[in-house]
């Protein structure tokens, strides 16, 4: 009898295990507020997965009901950094399984002066803290941004890399080791932008210099973490103006160093190789395998986008489904071209 209790007790704790694992629904987070003023009658709610940059972020569409209210209940199954998405500027908010936030917004100020309430709103506060000083009150900031802007209309990233230097020193202190630890990585994006955009604006380097410090500038990268999942999965659009510059870097040295803003060219299957190379540079600071898939999708519509074969979020599945059962470099990309497959034509 004692058995028979034991086994019974045994296969109900593995029913629970199972459930619990598998079977659990995910918990939810609410959302509500007000917008006032607002010309614009919708917002989303904008999630990452920060755990996976192959993924899509989940969009959350909200229409404003009565006196421009709104209320959305999100899945989430840890706490967690979303984004309001409303007109042009995506703000973020912090928020944990089982947690009611307020926010209100001012159509007229937006991004300014939001509110936000909620049980522990305290990172939160300390991020509107953070944006509202160094994107409106720091006059110091604004001088150098603004001088900054008129040295790149010239072609010169100098003066921008020491603002965006700046704004990662300034985000690290503020934010590493917290859950928006995203902005690290996001400044680091527009510095390495802007490294690359500074290289390839130099076009008489010999090509062995050219490429000495573009690795210089992919090494850095990689010791900042910039390549790790989380830091591509927060930031897709900036990455791809990243892979944009690099791409072209790789683009010049096949032109000889000339500008590409003065060399006439047609991308065509010829040209694949410089591609190939740059995804080939890529993969050895590059180091897991989503990240690898990721990066390697990008660079591919670079150089499939020229004649405007572009990637869509079945052939991006499938492309990473591929890569990550088989990440060999060669057999890949003859996977890839070959007539009757995705990218092949």
């Amino acid at each position: 009898m004692s058995y028979l209790r034991y086994t019974i007790a045994s296969l109900l704790m593995g029913i629970l295990v199972f459930y619990y694992a598998f079977m659990r629904t995910p918990d939810y987070a609410t959302i509500s507020g007000i917008i006032e003023n607002a010309p614009q009658k919708s917002l989303q709610i904008v999630k990452y997965n920060f755990n996976n940059p192959l993924k899509e972020p989940t969009f959350y569409p909200i229409d404003l009901q009565h006196q421009n209210h709104y209320y959305q209940k999100i899945p989430i199954d840890s706490a967690t950094v979303l984004f309001v998405k409303y007109k042009h500027f995506s703000y973020p908010i912090y928020i944990e399984p089982g947690q009611h936030l307020t926010i209100s917004i001012n159509s007229t100020t937006y991004p300014k002066n939001v509110s936000i309430k909620a049980d522990n709103s305290k990172i939160n506060a300390r991020y509107n803290q953070y944006f509202q000083y160094y994107c409106y009150q720091n006059s110091k900031m604004q001088n150098a941004i603004a001088k900054a802007m008129q040295h790149l209309r010239k072609g010169d990233s100098s003066e921008m890399l020491k603002v965006d230097n700046l704004r990662i020193v300034i985000a690290m202190e503020d934010f590493s080791g917290t859950p928006f630890n995203l902005f690290v990585y996001r400044a680091m994006s527009k510095y390495f932008y802007h490294e690359l955009q500074q290289l390839n604006n130099e076009p008489y380097i010999n090509s062995k210099e050219f490429s000495l410090q573009r690795q210089a500038i992919l090494k850095k990268a990689e010791e900042m973490g910039y390549f790790s999942d989380r830091s591509l999965a927060s930031q897709p659009t900036q990455v791809i103006h990243f892979i944009n510059q690099l791409f072209k870097s790789y683009l010049m040295q096949s032109y000889n160093n000339k500008p590409i803003k003065n060399a006439m060219y047609q991308i065509d299957d010829s040209q694949l190789q410089v591609c190939i190379n740059a995804i080939q540079d890529l993969s050895r600071y590059v180091k897991t395998p989503r990240s690898k898939a990721f990066m390697t999708v990008q660079l591919l519509a670079q150089h499939y986008n020229s004649y405007q074969n572009r990637l869509n979020r079945k052939s991006y599945s499938q492309f990473a489904y591929h890569y990550l059962k088989n990440p060999v470099d060669d057999q890949l990309f003859q996977y890839l071209i070959k007539p009757n497959t995705y990218l092949g034509h």
